[in-house]
């Protein structure tokens, strides 16, 4: 692992204990485990607004509510 910054502080890595790579390994698995989870919620969000327009747009006339997104 090469040098991070964790609360605008850099962090040395070959400075910390055994124990402290080890979460910093942790925190940054962590990370982009929530930066994927993200990504994911964009893209189910896009699919739900979509076929909720699908199905929005097989409503007859009138039958449409205000909300038309069913994802925020």
């Amino acid at each position: 692992m090469s040098d991070f910054v964790i609360d605008g502080q850099e962090i040395d890595v070959e400075a910390l204990s055994d124990n402290g790579k080890i979460a910093l390994q942790k925190a940054v698995n962590l990370n982009q485990q929530l930066l994927n989870l993200e990504a994911q919620k964009h893209d189910i969000t896009l699919l739900l607004n979509h076929y909720a327009a699908i199905v929005k747009d097989e409503l007859p006339e009138g039958e449409e509510d205000e909300d038309t997104s069913l994802a925020t």
